[in-house]
Formats: structure tokens, sequence, C-alpha cells
């Protein structure tokens, strides 16, 4: 995957985002995802993961990925 500026073995370049352009899609991508995070983490969620530290805890010295 490439960076943004210019493609490898290309002489066009892309567009460039500058400090303003990037506050303004940080401001509309919270704008967009409030709802999502009020929501919070749905119960079955937090039940896997509560059942997730519980079984880690219970096996200390088990390889993690």
């Amino acid at each position: 995957m490439q960076a943004f500026g210019k493609a490898e073995g290309s002489s066009v370049s892309r567009p460039k985002v500058g400090r303003q352009g990037r506050r303004e899609i940080g401001r509309a991508l919270e704008t967009f995802y409030d709802d999502v995070v009020r929501q919070g983490v749905p119960s079955r969620i937090l039940a896997l993961l509560d059942d997730l530290d519980a079984r880690a805890a219970s096996h200390p010295n088990a390889d993690r990925a």
C-alpha cells in the first residue's frame, strides 16, 4: 500500500491534506461515529471479554498471540 505523496514509479502527485483538512476530517469522523460510541459495548461482548480474561488468569504461563 502506498503512502500519500508520489506513487512509486509515477510522476503524478497525490493530493496532500493539510492541518486544517485533517482537523475537519477528524471532526466529521467524530460526528459520524459519536452515536456508535454512545451505544457502548454490547453486554454479550463484555461477557465474552470477561470469560477470556478469566481463562487467561487461570493459565498465566500460556502463550498469548
